[in-house]
């Protein structure tokens, strides 16, 4: 039997990869961007959460401990090889730190794994059309294939 998962993708600002970007002051831009990320996440209940510190921030610790504060939903850690900061991110409350670039079976092995230790996978309830769309790529989980994601136009 599969599971289906329901992750969020985000920036170490909280930010939403491909969100709309508004012209405001940093100071409201900082606020609207994480008020929209738990407005999200509370929207969604994802299973993870999965940031990107790739850039490594400064304040990555600070970013985990937010959400650790406000949500259960387990971090995982996108950062460069040799960050000095990994140690930092699992005290901060990440359940797993694994480094850039990933490719898409090394992240589906991380989050299968934190989603098995943390006991929150989901069970898939027969959905035929179930699929996953990153950017402008589409996986048939059925049909176990992966193809150019099809936009509404």
């Amino acid at each position: 039997m599969g599971s289906a998962t329901t992750i969020v993708f985000a920036r170490a600002d909280l930010s939403i990869p491909d969100a709309t970007v508004s012209c405001e002051s940093s100071a409201d831009h900082a606020d609207n961007v994480q008020t929209r990320f738990f407005e999200l996440v509370d929207d969604n209940n994802p299973d993870i959460i999965v940031l990107d510190f790739s850039a490594a921030p400064p304040s990555g610790s600070d970013t985990i401990l937010s959400i650790r504060q406000r949500c259960p939903v387990p971090v995982l850690v996108v950062c460069e090889p040799g960050d000095p900061m990994t140690e930092e991110y699992r005290i901060a409350g990440a359940a797993e730190c694994i480094f850039a670039p990933i490719d898409i079976p090394s992240l589906h092995r991380s989050i299968k794994r934190v989603l098995r230790v943390t006991g929150r996978a989901v069970p898939l309830e027969n959905k035929p059309g179930a699929k996953l769309v990153v950017d402008e790529m589409s996986s048939q989980m059925q049909q176990k294939s992966l193809a150019a994601a099809v936009r509404p136009s």
